[in-house]
């Protein structure tokens, strides 16, 4: 089996009957050097559905871990085991009921290749764009002609790239400002606070302008959690 280069990490909760379109998008990458981790916070078929899936024999490997109670629930807990059980040198956080275009992973490696060896340590990782499922980007995408910009997550809205991307994370850049907070009963730390502690360090994104990453905010979604807390 080639070198894993890049772990695509799910967190999910009960959304069985959506995570196989996001195994099909997977099936169908032209890069093959990967990953994909699944975290199941939920008490659905989850488990039965990926073991189906691992019998179709994919060309990438499906690492499964289900939590065992309350105390390890809640996308901050999943995403912290996950940066630990990641073989991938980059890593792609994508939710259980979206998909990924055929060449996102290929133009990630694309991208991140243009970074050269000497800029490296000032880089947490490369995006793309995320966009509806009706090809509508999701946020701003940068000012003028650029193919790509390069600012930290906390320069954004400075250049214009509003709204949720698709970021790939370095893997050993989020081992090492990690872990996001594990408070008793607090299941919605969302990863964004690791993301800005990372850039407050001045690590920097290669923000390119290609459509990798489709999306879609059903109800009972990671995202609608989060303004269902907020508003709490």
């Amino acid at each position: 089996m080639s070198e894993i280069v890049i772990t695509i990490f799910t967190p999910t909760y009960n959304r069985s009957h959506l995570i196989t379109n996001l195994y099909d998008s997977l099936t169908q990458q032209t890069y093959k050097n990967f990953e994909w981790l699944v975290i199941d916070n939920g008490t659905d078929n989850t488990h039965d559905i990926i073991e189906n899936l691992k019998q179709k024999k994919p060309d990438f490997p499906i690492i499964y871990h289900k939590t065992s109670n309350s105390s390890e629930r809640g996308i901050n807990r999943a995403m912290n085991k996950a940066v630990k059980m990641a073989s991938g040198h980059l890593f792609m956080k994508v939710d259980d009921d979206d998909i990924l275009t055929s060449d996102a992973l290929e133009k990630i490696i694309l991208w991140e290749s243009t970074i050269l060896p000497e800029e490296k340590k000032s880089f947490a990782g490369v995006s793309g764009l995320r966009a509806h499922k009706d090809g509508t980007i999701i946020g701003g995408y940068g000012k003028g002609e650029n193919i790509y910009i390069d600012a930290t997550n906390l320069q954004r809205n400075k250049f214009r790239l509003e709204g949720d991307k698709a970021e790939a994370y370095y893997t050993n850049v989020l081992i090492s400002y990690g872990p996001l907070p594990e408070i008793d009963g607090e299941y919605y730390t969302w990863e964004g606070m690791l993301y800005d502690r990372i850039a407050a360090a001045g690590l920097k994104i290669r923000w390119f302008k290609d459509i990798i990453y489709y999306t879609e905010y059903l109800p009972g979604g990671a995202t609608s959690q989060v303004y269902k807390a907020c508003e709490e």
